[in-house]
This record gives C-alpha cells, sequence and structure tokens, in this order.
C-alpha cells in the first residue's frame, strides 16, 4: 500500500507542472502509462526562448510569463534552466494540446517581453518518451537539429523571433 503511494506521488510531482489536472487525474487512475518503453514517433512543434534581465529576479519573473503563456496555448513546458524555456505542442502522448501554435506563442513571447527576449521554433518530425530510463522518469522529444537550432538563438539579437524549421 504505503508502495502504491509512492509510485502515485511520484508520478504526480513529476507531471504536475506539465500536463493539465484531467490528465494528471488519468495518469494517477491508472488510465494511461507514464513510462512507456519505446520512444514514439511524433511531429514535434518546439518553441525555445532565451531572456535577459537584471538579475536572478528579473529573468525568474520574466521565465514564468514565457511558461504562463506557453501554458496558455496548451503547450508542454519541457524545461526551464538558467535563462532557457524549452516549450513543446506534440511531444507527449497526452498533453492538452498536441499540435499548436507555434508562432503565435513565438510572437507573444516578444510582445510580452520586447527586446529582453529572442526565440526560435520549428516543426520537426522527431521521437517522445521516457528518455530518462527506467530509473529517472524523464519524458521529453529527440529531433534532429535540435543543437542548431540553439546556434541560431545563440547568434539572434534579443527581440526577434525566428523559424528555423529548414535547418
Amino acid at each position: 500500500m504505503f508502495r502504491k503511494f509512492l509510485q502515485r506521488r511520484r508520478i504526480q510531482k513529476v507531471f504536475e507542472n506539465y500536463v493539465s489536472k484531467e490528465t494528471l487525474a488519468a495518469l494517477l487512475a491508472g488510465k494511461l502509462d507514464p513510462q512507456v518503453g519505446q520512444l514514439k514517433e511524433a511531429t514535434v512543434e518546439v518553441v525555445i526562448a532565451t531572456v535577459r534581465g537584471e538579475s536572478p529576479e528579473t529573468i525568474k519573473q520574466r521565465m514564468g510569463t514565457l511558461a504562463d503563456i506557453a501554458l496558455k496555448h496548451g503547450a508542454v513546458v519541457q524545461n526551464l534552466i538558467s535563462s532557457v524555456v524549452i516549450i513543446t505542442f506534440g511531444a507527449l502522448p497526452f498533453a492538452h494540446n498536441p499540435s499548436g501554435d507555434r508562432f503565435v506563442v513565438a510572437q507573444e513571447f516578444v510582445q510580452a517581453l520586447k527586446d529582453d527576449v529572442k526565440v526560435v521554433h520549428c516543426k520537426r518530425d522527431g521521437k517522445f518518451g521516457n528518455v530518462g530510463g527506467p530509473h529517472l522518469l524523464s519524458y521529453s522529444f529527440i529531433i534532429p537539429g535540435f543543437l542548431e537550432m540553439l546556434g541560431v538563438l545563440a547568434a539572434m539579437n534579443f527581440g526577434e523571433t525566428r523559424d528555423v524549421s529548414d535547418i
């Protein structure tokens, strides 16, 4: 019984900030399996943004703004690290919005933060699933050209957004 409680708590902690309340309820009820063994093919829409700020508190606030915009459009916030936000549509089988408005999200990012954000986005065929293995539940995606996307983002000016589907 205690082991089942710990498993439910683990699932809740992993997914509560990434999926809708309905999806989390389905996971906890056992209607969805969070430990899919094989990576699944998918068309993934990715938006990567970086922010700048005068202090860690400013960066934190700006990253929160971007996460709120993404979630409003049904995106999955894959990662928030340092000053980078990575969101996806279609990278989880139970995501609220499997196909999204990446152009709208990218534009809203720039409208909200003006010259304090830069954004790249694309639509690619890739794979999704538990990339962390059996001991680390980490649902994410693998797409070709991800590193090149980061290179384009680094070279851009703040206040810009760019579709990099062609790289």
